[in-house]
């Protein structure tokens, strides 16, 4: 990936990489957490 980013957005970058990566973990990490608390 070419470091044409300043600091500032590249962070910004590293942050919303982190919440995408969240947000499509969360539907598994959501349905153990419903299975295990169905229990």
């Amino acid at each position: 990936m070419p470091s044409m980013f300043p600091g500032i957005d590249a962070s910004r970058l590293t942050v919303m990489a982190m919440l995408g990566m969240l947000g499509a973990a969360w539907k598994p990490i959501h349905l153990v957490w419903q299975c295990a608390g169905a229990r």
